[in-house]
């Protein structure tokens, strides 16, 4: 995927962890999570009703976001025309900085999409596998306000799943209070600001005791203990901290799969 960013076929060089990852100074107002990002898709639903879908994101560079490619689909849609995304393209909209969803706030920034890049090799009914999208901003983001989240060594890979002892952190909102359901809002049970938990990576059996989608090395699962995913929204970052460097890298992009 950096390859599609970078537009050429070597592989590009990982930021430098001094330019990526959690920001030190004390006062700064995304301290913790300075790459998440809010995202909104606006899809036409049924009956000409617009439906308001909301994922998170990671920044990963000044102008690109990753997230789940589910993000722009509807649930049982495997199929989407290239009209019908370039479509759906012009209705999705990226925050950055946004701490609570009920308030616009002085710090966020807000972006439309220029393009989207989907995983060539995603199917969205027939598994997780390859869940990644790419989403390139209309600018850049300012560097003194959003930092993009580290990405793993290209030089070793990191052998997540086989290393269970590696604690693993998810950040995101739940879903936009907003949404109703049934002539009622689910305001009491999702949260509106931004929230964070640690995980526990699983083991593939467990995965796969929640999600027939799972049955893959590609992908892992983390939660257990009474951790719900639901903290976190589809597309949220799952970071983890290399054992060999301590340096906190983005391993994954959530897809709900409650534990």
């Amino acid at each position: 995927m950096m390859d599609v960013i970078n537009d050429k076929s070597n592989r590009p060089k990982p930021i430098s962890p001094a330019l990526c990852g959690y920001i030190k100074h004390e006062k700064h107002f995304l301290k913790n999570w300075p790459w998440l990002a809010a995202i909104y898709v606006n899809r036409p639903g049924k009956e000409n009703k617009n439906h308001l879908r909301f994922c998170s994101g990671t920044l990963i560079c000044s102008q690109w976001v990753i997230t789940a490619a589910s993000c722009f689909y509807h649930e049982h849609e495997n199929n989407v025309t290239k009209k019908e995304f370039e479509q759906v393209t012009k209705e999705v909209f990226v925050s950055l900085g946004e701490r609570d969803l009920m308030n616009e706030e002085r710090n966020q920034h807000n972006f439309y999409a220029e393009s989207i890049v989907i995983h060539p090799d995603f199917q969205p009914i027939d598994t997780l596998e390859n869940n990644l999208a790419l989403i390139k901003l209309n600018v850049k983001a300012p560097k003194k306000r959003f930092r993009p989240a580290c990405l793993p060594p290209l030089e070793r890979n990191i052998q997540l799943h086989l290393d269970l002892n590696v604690n693993a952190s998810i950040a995101g909102w739940g879903q936009p209070p907003s949404k109703i359901t049934n002539g009622k809002s689910l305001e009491a049970q999702y949260i509106s600001e931004v929230s964070n938990i640690s995980a526990t990576l699983e083991e593939e059996s467990v995965c796969r005791r929640f999600s027939k989608k799972a049955d893959d090395t590609a992908v892992f699962c983390a939660g257990g203990h009474g951790v719900h995913t639901c903290i976190g929204d589809i597309g949220s970052p799952i970071v983890a901290v290399d054992p060999a460097s301590r340096i906190h890298h983005l391993i994954g992009a959530g897809k709900k799969i409650s534990l």
